[in-house]
């Protein structure tokens, strides 16, 4: 079973390639999202606060439902958003030892991985994505594993598949780490199944 893609939660420490995700980047970007929320919802309590005092609230039942149901969707989009940010910033998003190689595949929930012996990977290469390099990390027997069990990570692995067709890719703009230099140590870790530059 050593031999086969498997999830874990627990991510390796100690080894020699470790690709760490860029906190401030991913800080301005969930950052822009919040502060939209966070305003949406001051809008909303500085709007029933003037309608308490004034008296503006002797209005009828569906549109009060209305109005609740709208504070709702503001709050929960708050909570993911902070949720996402908070799942996007734990953890390395690749790590890679003479064993295999392991993904960090994101998850709204709980923050998974999936560990790829070297034996299932058939090729690891840079492509180009809106002018920005992305490390792609092909195999079909962990994408045939992300298929049984993809639940929560669907919008994570659409995202990357977007990316270069491969539910296993690190893109530079969630990361400071240099690819093409990521690129030529897993080449020797992973022999030519990595397509060094």
């Amino acid at each position: 079973m050593n031999d086969a893609p498997r999830y874990t939660t627990r991510v390796p420490a100690g080894r020699p390639v470790v690709v760490e995700p860029d906190i401030r980047r991913i800080a301005r970007r969930y950052g822009r999202r919040l502060a939209v929320g966070i305003a949406m919802m001051a809008l909303w309590i500085a709007l029933a606060a003037i309608g308490l005092t004034t008296g503006a609230f002797d209005v009828d039942t569906p549109t009060l439902i209305a109005w609740l149901l709208g504070a709702v969707v503001v709050i929960i989009g708050v909570v993911l958003v902070i949720q996402r940010w908070r799942a996007e910033s734990r953890g390395p998003l690749l790590v890679a030892d003479d064993q295999g190689v392991w993904l960090r595949m994101g998850g709204t929930i709980k923050v998974r991985g999936l560990f790829l012996p070297w034996d299932t990977v058939e090729k690891v290469e840079l492509v180009e994505y809106r002018r920005a390099a992305v490390l792609c990390v092909r195999s079909e027997l962990g994408e045939a594993t992300v298929r049984q069990k993809s639940d929560d990570l669907l919008m994570e692995v659409r995202r990357r598949r977007r990316w270069c067709d491969s539910s296993f890719a690190v893109h530079a703009w969630f990361t400071r780490a240099q690819l093409p230099d990521v690129l030529g140590r897993l080449h020797s870790l992973g022999g030519d199944r990595v397509q060094a530059q």
